[in-house]
């Protein structure tokens, strides 16, 4: 694994954990907490970052996401609130083991150096990002990003939590 491999682990955590929706029947809502520490070692920030997740339920049949994520700067206390609301599309493509996913709404995503990014290639030390709009990103075997593309904004998490 990568210098990242590390970074790589929290990604896919994020995405299928904090971030994926929950898939469920009309009559069986629930919800789903998590919370970690990602530290700056592992993140774009270069600040230890609490996140702490709640997720709503969706609807049989129907990938969505909603959620609400609370991240905090751990050395300064500043925190930012993410609305997590989103539909996703996936599609594996088994010739080259790349996996495409269109997101509709808002989402975090978590990009490392060398990475494809909204502005360009990503650069040291990462970006965490909250989007909005039209995501899609494809992920080669190793889960690295090859392909970015964004119609909507993005905002740039570590500024929020660390200004």
């Amino acid at each position: 694994m990568s210098e990242y491999g590390g970074r790589k682990r929290i990604r896919i955590w994020a995405l299928l954990t904090l971030s994926t929706a929950i898939v469920l029947s009309p009559s069986a809502p629930a919800r789903a907490d998590h919370s970690f520490t990602l530290p700056a070692s592992d993140n774009g920030c270069g600040v230890d970052l609490r996140v702490e997740a709640e997720h709503g339920s969706g609807r049989a049949s129907s990938r969505i996401g909603y959620g609400d994520i609370t991240f905090t700067n751990l050395e300064t206390g500043a925190t930012y609130l993410q609305r997590s609301r989103y539909t996703e599309t996936e599609t594996f493509d088994p010739s080259t083991g790349s996996t495409h996913i269109q997101i509709l709404g808002n989402i975090w995503i978590a990009l490392y150096p060398g990475e494809p990014g909204p502005s360009g290639v990503i650069q040291e030390p990462g970006a965490e990002l909250l989007v909005s709009g039209r995501l899609t990103i494809t992920f080669d075997e190793n889960f690295v990003v090859t392909a970015f593309s964004l119609n909507g904004t993005y905002d740039d998490l570590c500024a929020l939590v660390t200004e």
